[in-house]
């Protein structure tokens, strides 16, 4: 014969098994809920996943016997299991009524202070009024609480009239309310499907997964709520009320040895759990969530442990001489001259030239013509020519030094608000909508935190127009994409134009490149270039004024998944602007059914201010919760 001790040790097990991944599974949608503003759904939540592992806790810690291990814990836990059903029915109720309400004729668009004061009455009523009947307990409880070997903590009480108000008839009476709001939303749902009247304020899939999830959920739980209440009272042996006579062993802990069948209490988390994972653990703007952090994850922990390291630098010291013909020249001796670092460059980009250390006493030697050895040897014979006639100062060829200074000064990068200048940036995002690339980044970020103030609009109307569109991402710029760097590593190129003249200023380096300190200047050409000049300007002064107009694509959040997007759109749209045409626009899904307007326009940029134009849009607040700037670019 079958041990029943076994068979029992197995149930438990699988039972708080199943109770782990209940909860597990449970608690995903319920966060979800809660940051999106659904409190219905996530009381219902809140419930089940807390439920579910209160009963996994006590099975896995009294699966084989009844030691008063944890009092405290069993305080607590033993009150949950006594409440849950009247939670999560009161739950059931709240979400029936948002349908009712979303569903009815009379629906309309609600704000969102409402929509918080909705939220707000929702969790007072659904976790609320069960923590409410935890202290009447003590009018009908004879004992602390009750321990039962594989199933653990246990609320005990007697069958007085205080239970039967305080604790009895409020699962099957709200279970009564949420029926008739239940049948209500099926009438509306057999409506919606075969006479096509939708609901105005609300998309269908969300209501259709939250209805059936309510109609299931009522139709399994009302029904057990109603039973167990008809069998309680009719084999409970009812007990006068004497407080007393219930309280006489009111510090006393019940024992069990076993229970002989699962009661309401343990099979409603089960099943409630069950539901509410079927309907929204695997929906599908969860698996999008669950898609979303994988590669998250994935990409995290890859670039955490498949790091690369950084090649090593090649030996010996190179120096860059112009970054468009890339020539290095290698030097192997410490005493050529102190050596320049320089980013590293690719080998087929870059032309090597090595110089060889040269000896006390040169060696004439006689290279092929033409070969990079004959034009490696000319640099080495000239660097020592040049060194023995100026033995104080280490130095390479005149012609690759004066190379070097004019490459060095291309470089220099940066921009300069010295005295609220901004000039270099009006020039630089004249024809461009961002600093680096066609979408914000954190080169824009670097440079908007170094403006102290907002540009001249009528001095800088560029650089105030940029200004004034970063700014509108200031509650996002640290994630936005990029690399900080330092400010000068952006902005104009600077001292082209003067290098040559530092060279030439420097009497220590001057050295006449094409064999002439004297340069004569020809006078026609000075004067044809004057008159070319003067031509142009005339040109350009007649030339009638360019308007400068942007594109934008602007994003419309509304509040939630109810709010009538036809009505926004159509506040849009209402907005009047000198220098503001609107263009297309449409609905991107955001999740749980929630869509918002993506709307391009072209503006003036010297007429219409996208801040000024987001604060009219913002005035629609029935309906536009926020908006944001998607992209901008240039006409």
């Amino acid at each position: 014969m079958c041990d029943p001790t076994v068979a029992t040790y197995w149930g438990t097990t699988l039972f708080f098994t199943a109770c782990y991944i209940s909860a597990g599974l449970a608690i995903i949608p319920t966060v979800w809920f809660i940051f999106h503003g659904h409190s219905a759904a996530a009381s219902l939540g809140i419930w089940v996943t807390v439920a579910a592992l209160v009963h996994a806790i006590n099975s896995t810690v009294w699966r084989k016997d009844t030691i008063n291990r944890s009092p405290l814990w069993c305080d607590i836990s033993s009150q949950i299991i006594l409440i849950y059903s009247t939670g999560s029915i009161c739950s059931c109720v709240c979400i029936a009524k948002f349908l009712a309400f979303v569903l009815s004729p009379s629906s309309r668009n609600i704000s969102h202070d409402e929509r918080r004061r909705i939220n707000i009455r929702n969790y007072v009523f659904s976790l609320g009024f069960p923590i409410i009947m935890i202290p009447f307990h003590y009018l009908y409880s004879p004992s602390r609480f009750g321990l039962v070997r594989t199933m653990g903590c246990e609320a005990s009480y007697v069958l007085t009239w205080p239970t039967f108000f305080f604790f009895i008839i409020w699962s099957p009476i709200f279970g009564m309310i949420a029926s008739g709001y239940t049948g209500y939303v099926g009438y509306k749902l057999y409506q919606w499907k075969y006479t096509n009247a939708s609901p105005k304020n609300s998309t269908k899939l969300p209501v259709l997964r939250l209805a059936w999830l309510c109609i299931t959920y009522t139709t399994a739980a009302v029904p057990l709520s109603i039973y167990y209440m008809i069998e309680t009272l009719v084999r409970g042996n009812y007990s006068p009320f004497l407080v007393r006579k219930i309280r006489a062993n009111s510090a006393g802990i019940e024992y069990e040895a076993y229970k002989m069948k699962p009661t309401f209490y343990d099979a409603l988390p089960l099943m409630g759990s069950g539901i509410y994972i079927m309907f929204f653990t695997f929906s599908t703007e969860l698996r999008k969530v669950y898609k979303t952090y994988f590669w998250k994850a994935y990409h995290f922990i890859s670039k955490k442990t498949f790091k690369k390291t950084a090649s090593l630098e090649e030996s010996g010291h190179k120096m860059s001489i112009e970054s468009h013909t890339q020539v290095q020249v290698n030097v192997d001796v410490a005493t050529e001259m102190t050596p320049m670092r320089t980013p590293t460059i690719a080998k087929n980009l870059a032309t090597i030239i090595p110089i060889p250390s040269q000896p006390t006493s040169p060696t004439p030697q006689t290279p092929t013509p033409g070969s990079h050895e004959s034009f490696a040897a000319h640099c080495a014979q000239s660097a020592y020519i040049y060194r023995s006639h100026r033995p104080h100062r280490r130095s390479l060829h005149p012609l690759l030094t004066t190379l070097l200074r004019i490459s060095t000064h291309r470089r220099k990068m940066g921009f300069d608000f010295t005295g609220n200048d901004y000039s270099q940036l009006e020039q630089h995002v004249y024809d461009k909508s961002y600093i680096e690339g066609y979408a914000p980044s954190q080169a824009d970020v670097v440079v908007f935190q170094a403006i102290l103030s907002q540009p001249d609009v009528k001095k800088f109307p560029q650089a105030a127009r940029w200004w004034a569109h970063i700014k509108s991402w200031e509650n996002e710029l640290a994630s936005l994409p990029g690399e900080k760097k330092e400010l000068s590593s952006y902005g104009p190129a600077k001292g082209s134009t003067s290098a040559p003249a530092a060279a030439a200023g420097d009497d220590d380096e001057d050295i006449d490149l094409f064999g002439s300190d004297d340069e004569e200047v020809d006078e026609a050409a000075e004067k044809l270039k004057a008159a070319r000049l003067a031509e142009y300007a005339a040109k350009k002064a007649n030339k009638p004024k360019t308007i400068a107009k942007s594109l934008v694509t602007l994003d419309v959040k509304p509040w939630d998944d109810e709010t009538d997007m036809a009505e926004l759109e159509k506040s849009v749209r209402s907005v009047e602007m000198d220098g503001l045409v609107w263009g297309l626009s449409k609905l991107v899904p955001v999740g749980y059914g929630v869509s918002k307007l993506q709307i391009s326009l072209v503006v003036e940029d010297e007429k219409v201010s996208l801040d000024d134009l987001q604060e009219k849009i913002a005035e629609f607040e029935d309906h536009v919760q926020s908006s944001d700037v998607q992209a901008m670019q240039k006409i």
